[in-house]
């Protein structure tokens, strides 16, 4: 009598649409077949940055921050707008849509997945500066994800430093960043 597990056991398939997933390899009698999973087992999720706003801004009360953001979502990055591109974001605007992408993730039905969130920030210095001020999250943030549970969310304070004076009361900048987490369909997952 075949286990639950070698009744899914078919040949490799040329077909390569959302229906199934390969997961598993099985050996049985020296020809390799696959082990099938249906993709109802599986939900997915995206997580990007959705959103940010300057909370603090040492310039002048008229300066806009100059931003390249870094967002990570355990081993996956995003870099927002680009490298060598610089975002501008006064304070008085609130919260401003970004809208960036950074991974997709897995997660079996029944089941849920811890996701590991950080960010960085650059902000351009002005001429007579000279310089960048950088910064990064200062505590770990974890993002737990389910099937079923619908959208999550969670709020990163990035402050940004001097290149050359990095003490803490020395801020210069700061911001926060929104990731959130949407199910979507789980075909190219």
């Amino acid at each position: 009598m075949p286990t639950d597990k070698e009744k899914n056991c078919y040949p490799p398939s040329e077909d390569k649409s959302c229906e199934q997933t390969l997961s598993v390899c099985c050996n049985k009698n020296e020809t390799q077949f696959h082990y099938i999973e249906p993709k109802n087992e599986y939900c997915c999720y995206e997580i990007s940055m959705k959103r940010l706003r300057v909370i603090f801004n040492k310039e002048k009360p008229e300066a806009k921050a100059e931003l390249i953001i870094a967002g990570y979502a355990n081993e996956y990055s995003a870099i927002f707008p680009s490298l060598g591109c610089w975002f501008q974001v006064h304070q008085k605007w609130g919260w401003v849509n970004i809208n960036k992408p950074i991974g997709e993730f897995r997660v079996k039905k029944g089941s849920t997945r811890v996701v590991q969130l950080n960010a960085d920030i650059i902000e351009a210095g002005t001429m007579l500066e000279g310089n960048f001020e950088i910064g990064s999250d200062q505590k770990p943030h974890f993002m737990e994800i389910g099937c079923g549970t619908g959208i999550s969310q969670e709020i990163l304070k990035v402050e940004a430093h001097k290149v050359k004076n990095i003490v803490a009361s020395d801020i210069r900048c700061s911001i926060e960043i929104e990731f959130v987490a949407y199910e979507k369909d789980c075909c190219n997952c």
